[in-house]
C-alpha cells in the first residue's frame, strides 16, 4: 500500500515536544552535564562525499555527548513507554522523523547498554512494519509505532516514532535515537512519524525553537557544569543580548526548511569570495561538529590564512600554523557573525607540534544543485550565536551570546546562574549535556543526514 498523504503543512510541529507544553505551571530546571572526551579524529567527509537527491513555561532535560569527541554532540533524555524507558535522543534540525533503537534490533545496536523494548510498554500501537528512513549516510529500518513520551513532568500521549530493528552498521551512533526537528514538505508518514500539529486550543503561542550550546571542556569538574539550552516556545533573554537577526528561510521544498543562502565571508579581516546561487544554500546541524562547504570555497577561505595547506592526512581539511589566530565571520544576509579562533582550531595534527587542523573543510568536490545544502554549519558555529528557528514565517535568527552565557564553563558556573526569563506565553527549555566518551580515542563528526525518505510496507487502517 503506498504511504498516506502527508497531513496539512501549515500547522505542523516538527516534533512531539508541543504535546508537553501544557502539562506544568512551573519552570523545571534540570542540570546540564559536561563529561571528559578522548582525542579527535576527523571523519566527517566520508558522511558528505555523496550527490543524493532529496527524495511561559519551560522544562529543561539531560543533553549528552558520547563519541569521545573534544568536541562533542548533544542529546536530549527523554523516556517513553509504561513502565517509563529512559533514552538519549541526537537533536536533528534537518530531518522531521524521529526513532529510538529497539529492543529486536538485530543489527547496529550491539554497542547501546539500552535499548527501546515495545514489548514490554503497556502503552505501545503498531502502525506499520516495514518502514525505512533513508538519510544521506545511513539507513534505519523498522517499525512504526505510537507510545507515550514523557519530558520531566511532562507527559505526551501516542506519539509517532520508528521503533528500528536494523542500523546501518557502520555508524557510530551516539545516543539510542534521533529526534527530529525539521520541518519538511515532502515527509511522508502517518501523520508524520514524532510530529504533532499545533495544539489547536493555543496552547502554544509561539513555536519559536531557541538554542544555545555551552563551549566544551576537558576539565573534570565539567561533569558538573552547564551544557547549553533548547527553549521551545520563545527565547530565553539571559542568553542572548540585542536584538535578534530574523532572515527568511531559503532553499526548495525538498530539503529541511532550514536553510539560509551564505552571503558573505571574511577571514582575516578580508573578504572571501563566494560562488553565489545554489551553491550557497547552507544548513544548520547538532549533528555534526565542524562546517563543510564546497572545495572552491574552502580553498579560497584558507588561501586567505597565511601558512595554511591542503592536509595530507585528513582529507577535504586544511592545516594551518598553530601559532596563527584564524578570524572567521559569516553573514547569511544580515550582520557578520564571528566564530570564536578557538573553535576554528581542531588542535595539532598527528605528530606535529606547529601545524593545527581547521575546523572549515570540503566534503565533496561536486556542488550539489538538487535542493541539498552544500554548506553545514555544525556546532563550532551555532556555539558562537544565540540561534532561534521560527515556522511562522519560516526564518532563522542569531543573536549575540550574552555576557553570562557567551563563557560560563568555569567552576563557579551552574546551571541557576543562566536560567532566565523567557520569551513567550508557553514553552519550555530542554538543557543539553556533554557526556563521558564510550568509545575513548575515537571520534565521528557527524555530517546531518541531506534528505529523509520513508518508505511503509504497510499503514494501519
Amino acid at each position: 500500500m503506498p504511504p498516506k498523504p502527508t497531513a496539512s503543512w501549515p500547522v505542523l510541529l516538527c516534533s512531539f515536544v508541543a504535546a508537553f507544553c501544557a502539562a506544568a505551571a512551573e519552570p523545571i530546571n534540570i542540570p546540564i552535564f559536561l563529561g571528559h572526551r578522548g582525542s579527535t579524529i576527523v571523519e566527517d567527509r566520508r558522511r558528505y562525499d555523496q550527490n543524493l537527491t532529496p527524495n511561559q513555561r519551560r522544562a529543561t532535560i539531560p543533553i549528552d555527548n558520547n563519541n569521545g569527541s573534544d568536541e562533542g554532540l548533544y542529546y536530549l533524555t527523554l523516556s517513553i513507554g509504561t513502565p517509563a524507558q529512559q533514552f538519549r535522543f541526537e537533536v536533528d534540525l534537518e530531518s522531521p522523523y524521529s526513532w529510538v533503537a529497539d529492543i529486536s534490533c538485530t543489527t547496529g545496536c550491539i554497542d547501546f547498554l539500552e535499548l527501546y523494548n515495545h514489548s514490554g510498554s503497556s502503552t505501545v500501537t503498531q502502525i506499520s512494519t516495514g518502514d525505512i528512513i533513508h538519510y544521506g549516510w545511513a539507513n534505519v529500518s523498522g517499525n512504526f509505532v505510537k507510545d507515550i513520551v514523557r519530558l520531566g513532568p511532562y507527559t505526551a500521549q501516542s506519539q509517532f516514532f520508528l521503533a528500528a530493528n536494523k542500523l546501518s552498521p557502520d555508524v557510530p551512533w551516539a545516543a539510542v535515537g534521533i529526534l527530529g526537528l525539521a520541518y519538511l514538505q515532502t515527509a511522508q508518514g502517518p501523520s508524520l512519524p514524532m510530529s504533532l500539529f499545533l495544539d489547536s486550543q493555543g496552547q502554544v503561542a509561539l513555536a519559536d525553537m531557541s538554542f544555545w550550546l555551552n563551549r566544551p571542556c576537558t576539565a573534570e569538574y565539567c561533569s558538573s557544569l552547564v551544557g547549553g539550552a533548547f527553549t521551545y516556545g520563545g527565547t530565553n533573554t539571559s542568553l542572548y543580548q540585542g536584538e535578534i537577526d530574523f532572515l527568511p528561510t531559503t532553499g526548495s521544498s525538498n530539503a529541511s526548511t532550514w536553510n539560509l543562502d551564505v552571503k558573505g565571508i571574511i577571514v582575516q579581516g578580508t573578504s572571501v569570495q563566494i560562488t553565489p546561487g545554489t551553491s550557497a544554500l547552507s544548513a544548520f546541524s547538532l549533528m555534526s561538529v565542524n562546517i563543510s562547504g564546497p572545495a572552491l570555497d574552502v580553498a579560497a577561505i584558507w588561501a586567505a590564512v597565511p601558512g595554511s595547506v591542503s592536509s595530507t592526512t585528513h582529507s577535504g581539511y586544511y592545516e594551518f600554523p598553530c601559532s596563527t589566530s584564524v578570524s572567521v565571520s559569516i553573514s547569511f544576509g544580515g550582520r557578520m557573525w564571528p566564530i570564536d579562533p578557538a573553535d576554528m582550531n581542531l588542535g595539532p595534527v598527528e605528530g606535529s607540534y606547529s601545524q593545527c587542523l581547521g575546523a572549515i573543510y570540503t566534503a565533496s568536490n561536486t556542488t550539489k544543485s538538487n535542493g541539498t545544502a552544500n554548506w553545514i554549519f555544525g556546532t563550532v558555529f551555532m556555539r558562537n550565536v544565540y540561534s532561534v528557528f521560527r515556522p511562522s514565517p519560516f526564518s532563522i535568527g542569531f543573536a549575540e551570546l550574552s555576557s553570562q552565557s557567551s563563557n560560563t564553563n568555569s567552576r563557579s558556573t551552574r546551571w541557576k546562574q543562566i536560567v532566565g526569563p523567557t520569551v513567550g506565553i508557553v514553552g519550555f527549555a530542554i538543557l543539553m549535556v556533554w557526556g563521558n566518551s564510550k568509545n575513548s580515542g575515537t571520534v565521528v563528526h557527524r555530517a546531518p543526514e541531506y534528505f529523509v525518505e520513508v518508505f511503509p510496507s504497510q499503514w494501519a487502517a
